[in-house]
Order: structure tokens, then C-alpha cells, then sequence
């Protein structure tokens, strides 16, 4: 699925991006024309279309789209920003600054990605992914008792 934006009044034009989460699914959602401050805390998917001004903690994903405006640290286990964020990023998994998106601070995740057209302004910090829970998989030389 893909996000449509303007770039101008007579075009419109598809830029790849993660699908939104689906209203209804397990997520939540910030409208264009609301203003949220202080800390929200969710293990949905959240999608802040409007303004946030605090902090965003989530176990899923958060999603700015174009238009989307925040002033907040943001934890998640993947962010991904069309629109603008003033704040430190910082992604279990994945944070990704799409073409029309604007970061202003530092991101620190397992796999960063800034796609040609993005404005980044900050530092970049990566570190190894996330290792499996102890207890998902037995060892390879484990045996039956």
C-alpha cells in the first residue's frame, strides 16, 4: 500500500511507505486537526496525524504522516516519519524518514533509513538487533531427558 501526497496544486503522486495501520485494528490514532500534549504510553500502533508536543512510548509502531507534527522523544519498535519530528527517535527495529519527512535530533536503531528528499538533522546510532527471549527456541544440542 502506498501514501498519496501533494507536492503541488495540479499533481499528486505515490511515494512508498508502510502501510497505515488500519483504523479499528489494534491501534490509535491522532487527527489532523487534534493537539495532544503530554506522555502517551500504548502497545498499539500509533499514527499521530496531527500535533503531539511530549513523548510517544510504544511496544508497536508509530507512524507520522505528511501533515503529522511532533515535539516529543519518541520509543518504539519502529517509527517511521512522512511528516515533522522535533526529538530524539529511537527504534527497537527499525526508524525509517520518508522522502517528505523532517527530524530534527538523534536516532538510534537497529536499522536506519533516510530516503532520498528527507530533511535529517541530528546524529545516527545503530546497534546489533534485538536478540530472540530466552526460552523460544531450545539449543541445537539440547536432548530429551
Amino acid at each position: 500500500m502506498a501514501i498519496f501526497r501533494r507536492t503541488n496544486e495540479d499533481e499528486a503522486f505515490m511515494t512508498e511507505a508502510p502501510p497505515a495501520p488500519e483504523r479499528g485494528a489494534r491501534s490509535t490514532w491522532i487527527g489532523q486537526d487534534t493537539l495532544v500534549e503530554g506522555k502517551i504510553t500504548t502497545r498499539e500502533d500509533i499514527c499521530i496525524q496531527g500535533r503531539l508536543k511530549g513523548s510517544v512510548e510504544s511496544t508497536a509502531a508509530v507512524l507520522i504522516p505528511e501533515g503529522g507534527q511532533v515535539e516529543a522523544d519518541i520509543l518504539a519498535r519502529n517509527v517511521t516519519i512522512h511528516g515533522r519530528v522535533t526529538g530524539d527517535v529511537e527504534a527497537v527495529e527499525k526508524a525509517e524518514i520518508g522522502a517528505s519527512g523532517i527530524l530534527t535530533g538523534g536516532i538510534l536503531a537497529a536499522t536506519v533509513v533516510v530516503q532520498a528528499g528527507a530533511t535529517f538533522e541530528g546524529t545516527v546510532r545503530t546497534r546489533s538487533k534485538p536478540e530472540p527471549k530466552p526460552g523460544k527456541k531450545a539449543p541445537k544440542d539440547a536432548t530429551a531427558a
